[in-house]
């Protein structure tokens, strides 16, 4: 009891509503993403001191890609110390270039990742290829924790 559960057709909705909510309604939010191929690209970050856990359903049944090249699937913003845990899910930017899967824009976010697949594959090389985790922010040494399994394309 106590806890409520609402369902959304997209990955942004429910980021973006729990990105506008206070910092202690926000302290943890967990998001369930359905199997589905989501093409979209999302601009949320928790607020300050919160942790959000992001779950796929499997890297073969939960699918976020996007329609254009130069654009990020999800960008992260804040300075303040959030905790991110992305997990099952296959970020598809094999068909893009300068593309990126996960972005972190601020400073001090933490971000865990495991057991997802990053498919940057595609012909372009060198600064056009597409990149599965960047850290475009000043992040001081802990952007991004891989745990368990991180498959990157071979080519």
């Amino acid at each position: 009891t106590g806890h409520e559960a609402k369902l959304y057709s997209t990955i942004a909705a429910p980021m973006a509503h729990a990105a506008a909510l206070s910092a202690a309604e926000s302290s943890s939010r967990a998001f369930l993403i359905c199997p589905g191929t989501y093409t979209e690209n999302v601009t949320a970050t928790p607020p300050d001191n919160a942790r959000w856990d992001v779950h796929g359903i499997g890297q073969g049944r939960t699918i976020w890609t996007t329609a254009a090249n130069s654009t990020t699937l999800w960008l992260c913003s804040n300075t303040g110390a959030g905790r991110v845990t992305v997990r099952d899910i296959r970020f598809d930017l094999a068909s893009f270039t300068s593309a990126f899967g996960i972005r972190n824009g601020g400073t001090a976010q933490d971000f865990t990742i495991s057991d997802c697949h990053f498919v940057t594959g595609g012909t372009a090389t060198g600064a056009t290829r597409s990149a599965g985790i960047s850290n475009s922010g000043s992040c001081p040494g802990r952007y991004c924790l891989v745990t368990q399994l991180l498959r990157l394309p071979s080519n």
